[in-house]
């Protein structure tokens, strides 16, 4: 049989998806205690369990798509998604879905876990790129009086790249400052490899943009920019979203547009994402030291695509620090080095486990280094190219 249409799946799957909607609402009503209808998750209704949150990887043709529902501990649950449109009720419920809403997984009990992992392959379909859908999760808890609703997740479809490659949107800074003056220049020229190795790469100057969905990997290459609320938040959201994050700060010593973006580091990692990481002061501990891919890095960082475990990575002009890599209890040292003071930490890598408590799903890396040359892949600083590029993979998990 010939494959539908987009026209014919249009025009013929709703109806049966609807049908198929209905009969879900109804299975889950009938599991309910026979007690009148709270109304909607949206007014947090008082009992012991966990609210429910939803997240999934950037949705990408010719790719898996990851959703991963965190909730009580023995729920019930069934995932929905629509188009993105305005919201509808369904049943007694207030939800996030359009009115063409169907079902993505039906019905299923977590058991003991308090999570839910799926994988959905994603045809080559390039009709769907630019599509905007929501996805929410309904989802009885044991614990919990009625049908609670997650929150929501949005996304847009984009195209793919070959071979696992990603698609990447770097933040470039052109404005200048003490102590670093070629930021734009070193982020044109990692742009340039990334792009050369295959990487759908997008450059934007100066600001993050509010709609990220369109990428897996988001690189903040601003050495001296400290972002404002509306980009902080740009930034959470994507990690909610499951998109990966590299930040840079640096350098520190007589630049205080440098020390307020190691603050601004600072405040996102514990007060933003609620981790207790310590930052050290930067300045310049690295000294004429070279550093290296520390051996304590994720193994999956340190080995795909290539292996790169100890290999030399200069640091200079730091705008922070970890302090010695053994004193970490939250992330993964990267990048290290050994000063005066023993090892120090200068880069760090975090995942959703390490920032528990705001229920992100991306992962994260931050490099304190504000060197003329600490992302330029020609400069006397050999392995960028593959310390970037086992990045980029990492990041987007």
């Amino acid at each position: 049989m010939p494959p539908i249409s987009h026209k014919d799946r249009k025009s013929e799957t709703p109806v049966f998806l609807m049908a198929l909607g209905m009969m879900l609402l109804v299975l889950l009503l009938l599991i309910i205690p026979a007690i009148p209808s709270q109304g909607s998750s949206a007014s947090a209704p008082t009992f012991p369990g966990m609210m429910p949150r939803l997240g999934c990887n950037n949705l990408k043709t010719n790719d898996v798509f990851k959703v991963d529902l965190a909730c009580g501990t023995g729920s019930i649950t069934a995932i929905l998604a629509s188009v993105e449109a305005p919201p509808v009720s369904i049943g007694s419920w207030t939800t996030s879905l359009g009115a063409d809403w169907f079902i993505l997984q039906g019905l299923t009990s977590l058991g003991g876990s308090d999570h839910l992992h799926l994988s959905f392959g994603i045809p080559d379909l390039p009709w769907l790129v630019g599509t905007p859908f929501v996805l929410q999760a309904a989802v009885l808890d044991p614990t919990a009086p009625d049908v609670m609703w997650s929150t929501p997740t949005f996304v847009r479809v984009s195209q793919g790249s070959p071979n696992g490659m990603k698609n990447l949107l770097v933040v470039r800074q052109t404005t200048t400052s003490p102590g670093m003056t070629n930021a734009a220049a070193q982020a044109s020229a990692l742009v340039a490899v990334l792009a050369g190795n295959g990487h759908a790469v997008a450059m934007v100057d100066n600001l993050i943009p509010s709609d990220l969905r369109n990428y897996d990997v988001v690189l903040d290459l601003r050495f001296t920019a400290t972002p404002p609320p509306m980009e902080t938040a740009a930034l959470a959201e994507f990690m909610t979203q499951g998109g990966g994050v590299f930040l840079l700060a640096g350098p520190y010593s007589g630049s205080s547009a440098g020390q307020l973006r190691s603050t601004w580091v600072s405040n996102f990692l514990n007060v933003t994402l609620g981790m207790g990481v310590y930052v050290g002061s930067g300045g310049n501990l690295s000294g004429s030291a070279t550093e290296t891919v520390s051996s304590m890095a994720d193994a999956s960082y340190r080995n795909t695509p290539l292996s790169i475990t100890g290999i030399n990575f200069d640091v200079t002009n730091e705008g922070g620090n970890f302090g010695p890599p053994q004193s970490m209890t939250q992330g993964t040292p990267w990048i290290v080095g050994l000063t005066n003071l023993g090892y120090q930490t200068y880069g760090a890598l975090f995942t959703s486990a390490d920032y528990a408590a705001f229920h992100g799903q991306g992962n994260l890396a931050v490099l304190f280094s504000g060197g003329a040359g600490a992302i330029d892949p020609t400069s006397s600083n050999p392995n960028v190219q593959a310390v970037f590029e086992n990045l980029v993979h990492w990041l987007d998990r």
